[in-house]
């Protein structure tokens, strides 16, 4: 293949609000972004990124290869995966064939990465051994800025209450309710006090008390959790069937008002679900909520998922971990921190005296809290 051929393709990068009526500043940008021709967008609010690869028709370009689109990012190399239509972590192959045959395609909700400045190659492997030909490469560099999502930090005061009538009187930083049982008025109440407001929901487990039950296809529907019978398992991979079911819910809670969402149940491939899930399905699931809630303009929390984390915390505002004490698995938390992220937390057993501490020493927000989450709390910031 040819310089001249490979000139052929054209790689436009194109950005459209994601918020109605949100503006954002760019620089212009030239149709080509060929070898040694860079561009750099700076956005100041929350956007929706398109990334397209088109082929010049005519183009003489045939030759098969291995095709690459990825990404250089604050936390390292990620890859878009053609089929998946999903960024993932490294290198790989994402198309091989004729470039002639590579149909356009959109990257859309960029704005799931974290803040920074990402470089975006589209190159080529004809030799198919794995290895980007960096002497053939177009590229186009965007620095991203969101500043209007919230990502807590480390220390931060918290409320957590999914029971009862809620107790609006503790003075924290942030309160997380349940998104479908908030009474009205109490996000508006909270948010008068000065409170942030995330909203729980399950992302991984279908219950069949829940408004919207109806909606999920029995397809996607499997084993029930342990010690939680009415609830069952969901297959993550069954974006189809499950992906307008868990996009209503995000925009639930912006017409609720939530500042952020708590997204629950989503380290099923370490449980026993009936699907058979991987760590990558996990991994590309998890990645989707973050890119969901990010384009909604809601910070997003990761929750459990301890064996993630690393992989995770570029693409999360927050943890929320439940008994990570009772079960010496807090230094797994431990990457939120240094990335100065918020890590939120409850134990239902044990005595406040000996995890507290631990927990304040580690910058950990944690809690004690009765199994059924009502309005009681004991904060370990007070001990």
């Amino acid at each position: 293949m040819k310089n001249s051929d490979l000139a052929l393709a054209l790689i436009v990068l194109a950005m459209t609000s994601a918020l109605v009526d949100t503006a954002y500043a760019q620089d212009a940008a030239p149709a080509i972004a060929a070898n040694g021709s860079q561009v750099t967008t700076h956005i100041t609010q929350i956007v929706d990124l398109s990334l397209t690869v088109e082929i010049e028709a005519g183009s003489s370009v045939g030759e098969n290869g291995d095709w690459w689109l990825v990404a250089e990012t604050p936390s390292g190399w990620y890859s878009y995966d053609i089929h998946d239509r999903a960024w993932k972590p490294g290198f790989f192959v994402s198309y091989q064939g004729p470039l002639i045959d590579l149909p356009s395609f959109g990257v859309s909700s960029l704005t799931g990465l974290p803040i920074g400045t990402y470089t975006f190659y589209f190159g080529v492997d004809l030799l198919m051994n794995g290895s980007l030909d960096t002497g053939r490469l177009f590229y186009r560099s965007v620095a991203v800025h969101v500043d209007d999502i919230w990502q807590p930090a480390p220390g931060a005061h918290w409320q957590w209450q999914l029971s009862g009538t809620i107790d609006t009187s503790f003075v924290t930083q942030m309160y997380d309710i349940d998104l479908f049982e908030v009474a009205p008025g109490v996000i508006d109440q909270l948010h008068a006090d000065g409170r942030v407001v995330i909203c729980y929901f399950s992302a991984g487990s279908w219950e069949d008390w829940r408004p919207d039950a109806a909606t999920f296809p029995a397809a996607v529907r499997g084993e029930p959790l342990e010690d939680f019978p009415d609830e069952t398992w969901l297959d993550i991979r069954q974006l189809d069937g499950l992906g307008p079911i868990m996009r209503a819910r995000l925009d639930l809670a912006v017409e609720k008002g939530c500042d952020g969402v708590e997204p629950d149940n989503v380290d099923g491939y370490v449980n026993e679900t009936g699907f058979g899930l991987t760590a990558q399905d996990q991994l590309n699931y998890n990645l989707w909520l973050s890119v969901e809630a990010h384009a909604r303009g809601l910070s997003v929390g990761l929750k459990n998922d301890l064996d993630q984390v690393a992989d995770l915390v570029p693409f999360f505002d927050w943890a929320l971990n439940e008994q990570c004490f009772q079960f010496n698995e807090c230094a797994s938390l431990l990457p939120f921190v240094e990335a100065g992220k918020a890590v939120f937390g409850v134990e239902y057993e044990g005595n406040p005296e000996t995890f507290c501490p631990e927990a304040n020493v580690l910058g950990y927000s944690w809690l004690q809290k009765r199994l059924e989450l009502d309005a009681w709390r004991f904060d370990c910031s007070d001990n």
